[in-house]
């Protein structure tokens, strides 16, 4: 055999473990992802074609949704948005738009029958907003995370601002302002928007770190524990939210409180409700006594609970 033959023969059976090592490590994922699947995920999927084929079952959707918007016609707007930067030799174009896909949805008829009519095209809506930065201004721009001395290009300083990710933040959050503030024939009754406000605009799931205490509100000044007890939303019981998990699980005894509609309540309630033990709950209100929840008063809970 020659030396080139030897070569090439050599190349071939590389390419053909590298493949075989591909195939396998390939079916082991996917037999993974099924398994993860069948045994965990599946249990988190909720099916609502069997609802929807029920006749009942629409009625009922029907009739909440009348009893919460006062029609059974929706007129929605579904804000997405897309991002992106296009660097050039001396300065970088950050770009955020936001997109309102706008339509209606209908129960109605006997038996009532859900119905999708989407709006024309000219009556949805958009928000672009772009930002082109020399360069030599990048720093200026950028949060304190791009500033750091190990970050040797301006690629990098790009890739870590993700400028371009909060423009995009921004635009879908003026367009939801700007359809909830629009003429009557034009305004929506419900904004869908793949995003947390309280996490874009303060980050309030992390604390009560915000300046809003001693604002006046009401004839009285606001104070930490009506902050703190504001934060804790939402609450819906159907969906267990909020949860009680250790993280902020004190949240839990305030939505308990307000579900109850108590301004006081027992262990022995909250640990038949919530399934935590004694000890938990002691280190819990321990936790909402130090920043003063637990002496907010029922009329202060009655206002920012409601």
């Amino acid at each position: 055999m020659s030396v080139i033959s030897e070569i090439f023969t050599s190349y071939r059976r590389a390419l053909t473990a590298s493949r075989n090592l591909y195939s396998n490590l390939y079916s082991e994922r996917a037999e993974n992802g099924r398994d993860f699947y069948e045994k965990f995920f599946r249990q988190l999927v909720i099916p609502f074609r069997p609802a929807f084929e029920n006749s009942t079952s629409r009625e009922y959707v029907g009739r909440q949704i009348e009893r919460f918007f006062g029609t059974r016609n929706i007129d929605f707007v579904a804000i997405d948005g897309t991002c992106y930067k296009d660097p050039f030799n001396d300065f970088v174009v950050f770009f955020g738009g936001a997109y309102g896909a706008k339509g209606r949805v209908s129960v109605e008829g006997h038996p009532p029958t859900i119905k999708y009519q989407r709006w024309e095209m000219n009556r949805d809506v958009s928000m672009v907003a772009w930002i082109p930065v020399p360069f030599a201004q990048l720093t200026e721009v950028s949060g304190p995370e791009a500033k750091e001395t190990f970050l040797v290009s301006d690629s990098d300083r790009v890739n870590l601002a993700s400028i371009h990710t909060m423009l995009m933040q921004l635009a879908e959050v003026y367009l939801a302002y700007n359809v909830a503030v629009a003429s009557v024939t034009d305004a929506p009754r419900l904004i869908m928007i793949d995003q947390s406000m309280s996490g874009i605009m303060a980050a309030a799931s992390h604390g009560a770190n915000t300046e809003l205490a001693g604002y006046p509100y009401d004839r009285r000044s606001l104070d930490q524990a009506d902050i703190i007890v504001a934060i804790a939303h939402p609450f819906n019981p159907e969906l267990g939210v909020p949860s009680t998990k250790r993280f902020r699980r004190y949240t839990s005894v305030l939505a308990f409180c307000h579900e109850k509609n108590k301004s006081s309540v027992t262990y022995a309630e909250l640990e038949q409700a919530l399934g935590l033990s004694r000890p938990e709950l002691i280190s819990d209100l321990a936790h909402m006594e130090t920043e003063g929840v637990a002496h907010s008063t029922q009329r202060r809970k009655t206002l920012l609970l409601k």
